[in-house]
């Protein structure tokens, strides 16, 4: 991995000398983007980044190292202008007093205005680590995953919940012996803006999807059993966002959910806009 990106730093370099470059736009500072942001860095070019990752104000010291690792994969203190696409990004920019951020809106999460008119699914859509990127907090483990898995199966079959299970990219390959073992969940491969159309709850830990849930008006639900992580803020009196640590809350909370679509989301976004007109008045103004 190293050689590889060495290689292709070599190459950027020379595909960079050839050309005047005026700006360098991506979504990551690692691996080959990284590479590219590297060299606007060296060369004084600007640069802004849509970060493809979400981070919040940290709860505690472990938290807090969690959380700074994941922000450097996705903005630092050199970028011209790192575009924040909700109140929960922003929220991370303050305590941590960033002066480079932008207040955009969605820009690269899903967006639906478009919904079905039965919404009866819920979501359950989280990221998974394959064992040389875990991490042991942020992240939910093979285990706590799999458990959550059994938890709902149980539920489909005595409430007659219908949960959709996205596969993280990296145990996609194990979608036939989960459906195999689980028999009353739904699985699916399709692209998350589609499976939220079909939503109307959608369940999570750390994901991106909490995001893209907000961002398509799907409230969200921060499910952690073993009370060990919470991903954001939740006041008492949200209805976009909750944090539920045992079953009959969450099945208490599934019911009040159902077919009771989300109106607004103004704690939580920073406007209503598509992310075309995000996009457009953004670059516009910068």
């Amino acid at each position: 991995n190293h050689s590889n990106v060495e290689y292709q730093q070599k190459k950027f370099e020379k595909y960079f000398s050839k050309y005047n470059i005026k700006v360098i736009i991506g979504n990551f500072l690692k691996g080959i983007e990284g590479v590219a942001f590297d060299y606007s860095l060296k060369k004084n070019i600007k640069s802004i980044i849509v970060p493809h990752g979400t981070v919040s104000k940290y709860f505690n010291k472990y938290d807090k190292i969690y959380k700074k690792i994941i922000a450097q994969s996705l903005f630092n203190k050199e970028i011209s202008y790192v575009m924040a696409q909700s109140k929960i990004s922003l929220s991370y920019q303050k305590i941590n007093q960033l002066d480079n951020f932008y207040k955009t809106g969605n820009i690269i999460f899903a967006h639906n205005n478009n919904f079905l008119n039965i919404k009866k699914f819920i979501l359950y859509a989280v990221t998974m680590k394959d064992f040389r990127n875990m991490h042991f907090v942020g992240v939910e483990s093979f285990y706590e995953y799999y458990e959550n898995l059994k938890v709902f199966d149980k539920l489909a079959r005595k409430y007659n919940f219908k949960f959709l299970i996205k596969l993280h990219p990296s145990i996609s390959d194990s979608m036939t012996d989960l459906k195999n073992l689980f028999k009353n969940l739904f699985f699916s491969s399709s692209n998350i803006n589609s499976l939220l159309k079909k939503s109307y709850a959608s369940i999570n830990y750390s994901s991106t999807v909490i995001e893209d849930s907000l961002c398509s008006k799907v409230p969200v639900i921060l499910y952690d059993p073993q009370k060990r992580y919470k991903h954001c803020e939740v006041k008492s009196s949200d209805k976009e966002v909750v944090y539920l640590t045992n079953e009959n809350g969450l099945v208490k909370h599934l019911f009040s959910l159902k077919n009771n679509a989300l109106k607004q989301n103004k704690n939580y976004l920073i406007n209503n806009n598509n992310p075309y007109q995000n996009i457009f008045t953004s670059i516009k103004k910068i």
